[in-house]
């Protein structure tokens, strides 16, 4: 694979890597000098292994010909950036509206969620909506996400209460509630399985949560689904 993917840097090749994708890249030695997207788990690996790889807190980066985000949810980014380059912004913006269109909103949404492309909202505090998007499933501490954006848990409290009115572990519990919910109701996963899906430490904390904000129970929910 690193020979495979040396030659296509060669090439000059686009490259771009899903996850912890950017892990791969870097042993092939092609992120030298460069800064990667990854998921945060594999941080501390990628700086040790690979010192001359800068790894960055952001969801997404785009270096040279080389692409990279640090989860899932930033896929859909990481591909209007590289259709950006090839296409052109006008092209990016059509599409965009064209995905916005097809996004169903419905009473379970908070509008928390959607709050991360405000054009207003500080780099940091983007950020930090961006890593705990990535982290639904094993969410990240305060402190950790401190360490990534280099603020403080005060300077991060701060900046969720002037932006979002909200404090930054009430913004991560909506969250990966309203995922929750989003799997509960367009899926056929068992409740125990959406619960760890969601970070939950056991169903019957999960579903505490979901009553607590939704005024019913996950089964409940479904129920009135079908």
């Amino acid at each position: 694979l690193s020979r495979a993917l040396k030659a296509a840097a060669k090439r000059q090749k686009v490259l771009g890597g899903l996850w912890n994708g950017a892990v791969a890249l870097a042993h092939a030695g092609v992120l030298d000098g460069l800064g990667c997207a990854l998921h945060p788990d594999n941080h501390a690996f990628v700086q040790e292994g690979f010192p001359q790889v800068q790894v960055s807190p952001h969801a997404m980066v785009v270096e040279a010909r080389i692409l990279t985000s640090s989860g899932p949810n930033s896929a859909l980014e990481m591909m209007l950036a590289l259709i950006e380059r090839l296409h052109g912004r006008e092209t990016v913006r059509a599409i965009s509206e064209i995905l916005s269109s097809d996004r169903i909103v419905d009473d379970g949404d908070t509008p928390l969620s959607l709050t991360e492309n405000d054009p207003s909202m500080p780099d940091a505090l983007r950020t930090l909506l961006r890593l705990m998007n990535s982290n639904i499933e094993e969410p990240l501490g305060i402190e950790e996400l401190a360490d990534y954006v280099g603020l403080s848990r005060r300077r991060i409290e701060r900046l969720f209460q002037s932006h979002l009115e909200t404090t930054p572990s009430r913004y991560y519990l909506e969250l990966r509630i309203t995922h929750a919910r989003r799997l509960l109701l367009q899926s056929s996963a068992s409740i125990s399985s959406i619960a760890v899906a969601c970070g939950f430490v056991s169903s019957t904390h999960f579903s505490h949560c979901f009553k607590d904000f939704f005024g019913v129970s996950p089964s409940q929910a479904r129920q009135k689904r079908s």
